[in-house]
């Protein structure tokens, strides 16, 4: 994922914070297309791989936001204004706050649902594959007995499991991470976002 296609800070403060607000849906667009990359060309055995790099993406992500924020307290110079001073009215300022906390409201939206679907679309590839074999995992009930696969179709976890063959150790973690979504324990842990105050 190119985190350079997500710029987060321009001169002006209006400039600034539409760029904070329209990197949200960047960031989710780039992170469900590398989803459905790793998926496509894994059939999702580079899980693991994908996990590691969503972590560092949104880590990143997360201390970019943070930098932007404090570059537009900078900027408006909220810093500078002593407790005693008059209020003075600047809406322009107001209205960037308006639009920061709608964006933090956002980010945090489409990440509980980013959260959601990729697991969703994790064990829905898990179960495709997965036979009763696995069930020593407790996975066995993530393969739906009411869809029985052709025969005529491969699959690419028994016919060529290259994870458990090169990287047996990497295997058992992809498989404690299949268990992990399935009893709902977090994939990120909002890890990435907790640096989100100002």
């Amino acid at each position: 994922i190119q985190m350079s296609t997500v710029p987060l800070e321009h001169g002006e403060v209006m400039d600034c914070v539409q760029e904070l607000c329209q990197s949200v849906n960047k960031l989710f667009g780039l992170s469900l297309q590398a989803v459905d990359n790793c998926l496509t060309l894994t059939d999702g055995l580079g899980v693991g791989g994908l996990l590691k790099a969503l972590r560092a993406l949104f880590g990143k992500y997360s201390s970019d936001f943070s930098s932007t924020l404090q570059s537009i307290r900078k900027k408006c110079k909220l810093d500078e204004i002593s407790p005693h001073s008059l209020f003075q009215e600047d809406w322009t300022a107001f209205q960037s706050s308006i639009r920061i906390m709608a964006a933090c409201g956002e980010l945090l939206r489409q990440c509980g649902d980013f959260e959601q679907q990729l697991a969703n679309r994790i064990l829905s590839m898990a179960g495709k594959y997965l036979s009763d074999s696995y069930s020593s995992c407790g996975l066995g009930s993530l393969h739906e007995s009411g869809s029985e696969r052709p025969s005529a179709v491969k699959n690419p976890w028994q016919e060529y499991n290259y994870l458990q063959r090169e990287s047996p150790a990497e295997y058992a973690s992809f498989l404690e991470t299949l268990y992990a979504l399935k009893v709902g324990r977090a994939w990120v842990g909002r890890a990435g976002l907790d640096g989100f105050c100002l």
